[in-house]
């Protein structure tokens, strides 16, 4: 006699309430029952003999799958909220501190196939060699973590828009040179007031090689592995 129809006479000696616990179990295990036992009177007086038991069993497979949908859930809501409030950090020396939103350093990582630390690397260095000739850190001018943020996002959402055979890494430093050129062009010289603070600001050409003698022992002070 075939499995199906065997199932079905077992389940006929059941009245309405213990078929649906029954059913409930799905037909694979209520399959993986009819090996228990081969003889059909034997197995009807198991089932009928544990049947409470397995009333329980259901209902606790349904809390915990439950717990374990609401655990996943709130898995998901908490990494959301961690990357939302939680931007990754630069130190760029002379400037200090500033931030990147988590998915725009991600998409920057993975423009570039870069590992998150080389990523993180690149990010500082723009600050430090670039543009080429006068490069941002040598330059006698203060920029605050909102500005400094606003020349690496707007250099990429820039490159992001190029057609795919003009996009490189040469080409997003490029951008970004050209975004430090037009700050300058913006501020020129003049005077710039930070609360009670009056700043005097005056774009200084240094040389490359000048630029490395005077930083080198402050960047690596502060641990970072530098490119030329």
């Amino acid at each position: 006699m075939a499995k199906t129809k065997r199932l079905d006479q077992i389940l006929s000696n059941f009245n309405e309430e213990e078929r649906e616990i029954l059913e409930a179990l799905g037909k694979k295990r209520l399959l993986d029952l009819l090996e228990f036992e081969h003889d059909d009177e034997m197995l009807i007086l198991l089932i009928r003999d544990t049947i409470e038991e397995i009333r329980k069993g259901l209902e606790k497979e349904k809390v915990e799958k439950k717990e374990a949908v609401r655990k996943k859930a709130q898995a998901y809501r908490d990494r959301a909220r961690i990357e939302t409030v939680e931007p990754i950090e630069f130190f760029i020396p002379k400037f200090g501190m500033f931030t990147i939103p988590k998915p725009i350093f991600e998409l920057f990582m993975k423009e570039f196939n870069f590992s998150a630390n080389e990523a993180h690397r690149k990010v500082v260095n723009l600050f430090i060699y670039y543009p080429k000739r006068v490069p941002l850190i040598a330059i006698n001018i203060d920029l605050d973590s909102y500005m400094l943020e606003t020349l690496f996002t707007d250099s990429f959402e820039e490159y992001l828009l190029l057609e795919d055979e003009e996009k490189g890494y040469q080409t997003f430093c490029g951008l970004f040179s050209q975004q430090v050129f037009s700050l300058l062009a913006d501020i020129g010289t003049k005077s710039v007031r930070k609360g009670n603070k009056v700043t005097h600001i005056t774009p200084q050409l240094v040389s490359f090689e000048e630029l490395q003698e005077r930083e080198l022992n402050q960047l690596y002070e502060f641990g970072e592995e530098l490119e030329a």
